[in-house]
């Protein structure tokens, strides 16, 4: 099933059960993969697109959750609007699991200055750009690199 009919789903499944919360989180992340569907003139976005506009509505609200200083209330239903959005995404890799690829991948191509950087964060993103924080990616690379 593919991930849009999957939220699809989720979504209705929500709105049967009164789950306010989960429907409006879900009705929002739909209306964003239809304006997505919009501007690539397709019918259907395939997962790598879903996922695309998943990853892109989880960063803007954990930018979000930085600036809250000091509403609780606000912070925790952004907070559980990023886990309902976790759900949808696959499992990240951990520091110390994207640590040993960046460290392969070094081995591999040869890397050995920040002049490398970007050979090695294509090669790792071109097998893990599903599962791995770019972010965190870009720190373990320059740390290795540095070294």
């Amino acid at each position: 099933m593919l991930l849009e009919k999957r939220i699809y789903q989720d979504y209705i499944n929500a709105f049967k059960a009164r789950n306010t919360f989960l429907k409006n989180v879900l009705g929002f992340l739909l209306s964003e993969i239809k304006n997505k569907k919009i501007v690539l003139k397709k019918e259907e976005l395939d997962d790598k697109e879903t996922l695309g506009v998943i990853k892109k509505q989880k960063k803007k609200l954990e930018e979000t959750l930085q600036m809250l200083s000091g509403r609780e209330e606000d912070k925790n239903k952004v907070q559980k609007e990023i886990e309902v959005l976790s759900d949808y995404l696959p499992q990240q890799l951990s520091r110390d699991e994207t640590a040993k690829i960046v460290d392969s991948v070094i081995g591999d191509i040869g890397a050995n200055s920040m002049k490398d950087m970007g050979r090695v964060m294509k090669t790792v993103l071109s097998d893990y750009a599903d599962r791995i924080d770019s972010s965190l990616l870009s720190k373990i690379v320059k740390e290795k690199l540095n070294a």
